[in-house]
């Protein structure tokens, strides 16, 4: 389970059964220049909410985005993927938000920009209000971000050959940390050098365990298929995710493929379903086995609805 699905998970069942306790809202930085170095050693990006001070205009405004700052889903994507800062409309701000391209007419809205100074999206007052819309800007904008952060200083590392194990080790721990979903198929591009020790690829299994993408569950399946014990015990703990793609591979009623086997095994496993043992789909009537794999399809697609709404909308 990767950090962002723990953190949420955790806010919706604090939510859910104690209100009072999801109530803490997002914990604002009032250094900026502090707040810049950490995003820079974390590689995050800085999330600057630029108010209006407390004689400004908008109270109701500033009223709604408090509640919205307060959303547990928003505090938890906030807090766990941005380096958030408050900082108020003076003259230095101002001059930097010209210089950014950003507002300086008003405040009350939301800048995400790099550490090193690159505006990566702007979220205006009414959206930041609106914590369905607000949470949503923040994921797009982490997307960008991640996604960029791969492309510029990270994939080179992973396709090439001729990188180090300690490199290829470092950029994985970037990757699983900022959960980098667009680098999937390069990791699965890992598994074919020959310097992986054993402790290596069973964390490269779990890595795309977590990431649950369909190349992953693929290159899981595949590695399943051919008798690795690790891919299987890894493809049995992936995010619900993986379901969107193992239910498309349940056995069919007549001649089930070793493929289609291994993924009844592993969506059986993530819906906590019990399994039938092998001999069932050689010895069992065909119309036995449709009905078993109808059960886990209805199963494992509540599973993986409830899932997408609570964790993979976010991710």
């Amino acid at each position: 389970m990767n950090t962002l699905t723990q953190i949420v998970a955790v806010f919706i069942g604090l939510f859910l059964s104690v209100p009072g306790l999801a109530q803490n809202p997002i914990q604002w930085n009032s250094n900026a220049r502090g707040a810049i170095d950490r995003a820079r050693e974390q590689q995050l990006p800085v999330m600057f909410w630029v108010t209006e001070g407390s004689g400004g205009d908008g109270g109701d405004l500033r009223d709604a985005q408090s509640e919205s700052f307060r959303d547990p889903i928003v505090v938890a994507i906030a807090e766990h993927h941005f380096v958030p800062v408050r900082v108020g409309r003076n003259s230095r701000v101002l001059e930097e938000a010209q210089r950014l391209g950003l507002p300086t007419r008003h405040g009350l809205f939301v800048a995400i920009v790099t550490a090193e100074g690159r505006v990566i999206d702007q979220i205006d007052p009414g959206q930041v209000a609106d914590p369905e819309v607000f949470a949503r800007r923040l994921t797009e904008a982490f997307r960008s971000f991640r996604d960029g952060l791969y492309r510029e200083t990270l994939r080179d590392t992973l396709i090439n050959s001729e990188s180090s194990m300690p490199s290829v080790r470092r950029a994985l721990d970037t990757i699983w940390r900022l959960n980098i979903l667009s680098a999937d198929r390069d990791i699965v591009g890992l598994l074919d050098r020959a310097d992986l020790s054993a402790a290596e690829r069973r964390r490269i299994f779990s890595l795309l365990a977590s990431f649950a993408t369909g190349p992953s569950v693929e290159a899981l399946l595949t590695f399943t298929v051919k008798g690795d014990p690790d891919a299987a015990s890894s493809l049995g703990r992936a995010e619900a995710g993986a379901l969107e793609f193992l239910l498309t591979q349940l056995p069919a009623a007549e001649s089930p493929t070793p493929v289609q086997i291994a993924a009844y095994e592993a969506a059986a496993r993530l819906v906590r379903m019990q399994r039938r043992p092998a001999a069932f789909w050689t010895d069992a009537a065909p119309e036995e086995r449709a009905r078993e794999v109808e059960a886990l399809r209805s199963r494992g697609t509540a599973v993986l609805e409830y899932w997408q709404g609570r964790i993979g909308h976010w991710r």
